[in-house]
């Protein structure tokens, strides 16, 4: 379970409450295991701003686990430094691209 919560604040950027949701790991597994890309020859997960493996349409047994158990160093470092990217790693494209929600300067990304 995720839970996303964002201030509310009026027009003079005071302080009035928050609002928040929570959103089910199993619900985004499913929605990101209908994806078909490359004829199903493809690997996505999306990680959290905290380094950890939240979505794995490959194998499932590494949700919950450190990013830096399974991806190369070059991957690691563009997710570190917030940077999307598109590699050629051992004939294999991988693509990283920051997911930012609302206003948060800490994305979570999404590896292809």
């Amino acid at each position: 379970l995720i839970t996303v919560v964002v201030p509310i604040l009026d027009t003079k950027g005071d302080f009035l409450g928050v609002v928040g949701t929570d959103i089910s790991t199993q619900s985004m597994q499913d929605e990101v295991n209908k994806i078909d890309l490359f004829e199903g020859n493809n690997h996505i997960s999306i990680i959290s701003n905290k380094g950890i493996v939240v979505v794995d349409n490959k194998d499932t047994a590494k949700i919950g686990k450190n990013a830096h158990l399974f991806f190369n160093t070059d991957i690691l470092n563009n997710i570190s430094s917030q940077k999307s990217s598109i590699q050629n790693i051992k004939d294999t494209i991988t693509c990283t691209m920051p997911i930012f929600l609302g206003k948060t300067k800490s994305p979570w990304f999404v590896v292809i």
